[in-house]
């Protein structure tokens, strides 16, 4: 039987995930989905560790967008930007993301 964990984490960003500095959300997210570490390390603001098996947060990611009625399991930018991470044949971000300020307030999907 799966144990389930019931958690709340509300407005914390993530400053690091497995060691990396994270500065944006696509940058989370590609790190995210390239991951092949057993676990995802999210060093959160307020000195909080958060600690995921990767293969259980992949598997878990379609209900728990049922159950708390999210639409998506990420926005439209960055979902372009991955796709155009992995079409490209020179590993180079969308000219409109890649010209983008990159900080973290000027993104407003910036759910981090």
């Amino acid at each position: 039987m799966q144990e389930l964990l019931a958690l709340t984490v509300a407005a914390a960003q993530v400053l690091k995930f497995n060691g990396v500095d994270v500065r944006n959300v696509f940058q989370l997210a590609e790190l995210i989905e390239t991951c092949t570490d057993e676990f995802w390390v999210l060093d959160l603001d307020y000195d909080e560790i958060l600690v995921l098996d990767t293969a259980q947060a992949k598997a878990s990611t379609e209900e728990i967008l049922r159950v708390h009625n999210i639409p998506r399991q990420m926005s439209h930018s960055v979902e372009t930007y991955l796709t155009g991470r992995k079409t490209s044949t020179n590993g180079a971000a969308p000219d409109a993301l890649a010209a983008a300020d990159s900080s973290p307030a000027s993104r407003p999907d910036n759910l981090v």
